[in-house]
């Protein structure tokens, strides 16, 4: 058996924790002991990782970055270290950037093998590429979730290309009967008091710069056409974009639901009839793998790993980033003709094959048995 140190920044709710959980969640136990390491303190996946009996260490580091973070930072590297030498992992498995920089380097004195994932694309942030790049000899393989980024990374870190795998992230495939699909759609339309005639828009995640729901908001309020819309999620922007949909009097068709279990969540996908992502970048959207498994109509930006879950026009929309007026358009046009919305719902579906729990899950342990044996 082998056992996998698993290093990931944080353990909060996010499209790379959900991730690391479901490749946890169906990881052969009989072949592989994980263990995990979350740099910062708490975090929603925490305690539901601990539930299946897989020892979870916190290395303490604050949520949010202050005067004391660097020195805290430098702790968390001494106390990996210390973690590495007693657990004795076969292998590091690391996510993210704080995480990825310390695992390769507190490996380094072990002689363990390591794999770094990289998640999104991140042009503005060149400091890091500048650390991982000079630091890349330490990493015996980076995993990447879109085609888009592998080449990203190509060309920024400057790699061969046999260093650089594509692993696809996995999407839950709702299970569920067209009648409890339907009471869903029902309990939203309830819940918010909304006419039944009126299409739900939904949006959801992080609420920082990078999902651009500033920009959402700007294209929907020159939307002419009646619709409701849910942004569901948290985070630093929140009372930025309140303010904003105040000034844009949008308050009677947007809703902000703050924060949505993953349980809960379902019941927004389902209850919506048209899916928004507005990102500025990303490496590979999570919810729209979430939105497409929930027959959702699609509108996405041009960000990363995109093409992979959209052919615009066949059974999505795709515009520009940054691009309000397109944006728009393709909100108006989805809203104001109902058999494209439909058609859209039903169709790329066959695209999530690729993103299965089983088809992943091969991948990765072919990969951890390749490059551990």
């Amino acid at each position: 058996m082998k056992k996998i140190l698993y290093v990931i920044t944080s353990l909060d709710y996010g499209g790379t924790q959900k991730n690391l959980f479901l490749i946890l969640s169906a990881l052969n136990r009989a072949r592989y002991q994980p263990v995990v390491v979350a740099l910062k303190e708490g975090g929603y996946y925490s305690e539901l990782i601990r539930q299946k009996n897989i020892p979870v260490y916190n290395l303490g580091l604050p949520s949010e970055t202050n005067l004391n973070y660097y020195l805290l930072l430098l702790k968390a590297f001494t106390d990996l270290k210390e973690l590495i030498e007693q657990e004795k992992p076969d292998l590091i498995h690391s996510f993210l950037f704080q995480a990825n920089i310390l695992a390769r380097l507190a490996a380094r004195p072990f002689g363990i093998t390591v794999i770094c994932s990289e998640r999104v694309q991140e042009l503005q942030k060149s400091y890091q590429y500048l650390i991982n790049r000079r630091t890349s000899s330490l990493v015996k393989i980076f995993t990447v979730n879109s085609r888009e980024l592998r080449d990203f990374l190509l060309w920024k870190l400057k790699l061969p290309e046999e260093k650089i795998i594509l692993i696809p992230n996995i999407v839950e495939i709702p299970h569920q009967e067209d009648s409890e699909m339907k009471k869903n759609w029902q309990w939203l339309r309830d819940k918010y008091l909304l006419e039944e005639n009126i299409p739900v828009i939904l949006s959801v995640g992080r609420l920082h710069y990078q999902k651009g729901f500033d920009l959402l908001l700007r294209a929907l309020a020159q939307v002419r056409f009646p619709y409701y819309c849910f942004i569901v999620g948290d985070g630093p922007e929140k009372e930025n974009l309140h303010k904003l949909a105040d000034v844009l009097e949008l308050k009677r068709k947007v809703f902000f639901t703050g924060w949505v279990s993953p349980t809960e969540i379902s019941r927004y996908y389902q209850g919506a009839d048209l899916f928004v992502l507005a990102s500025r970048w990303e490496g590979m959207p999570n919810v729209l793998l979430e939105a497409r498994a929930n027959n959702l109509a699609i509108i996405t930006t041009a960000v990363s790993g995109v093409a992979e879950i959209v052919t615009d026009e066949e059974d999505g929309t795709i515009v520009p980033v940054n691009n309000e007026e397109k944006l728009t358009a393709a909100i108006e046009y989805l809203l104001s003709d109902d058999s494209r919305r439909e058609q859209f719902r039903h169709s790329g579906r066959q695209k999530l094959s690729n993103f299965s729990v089983t088809n992943v899950l091969r991948q990765l342990e072919e990969l951890y048995e390749r490059i551990s044996s």
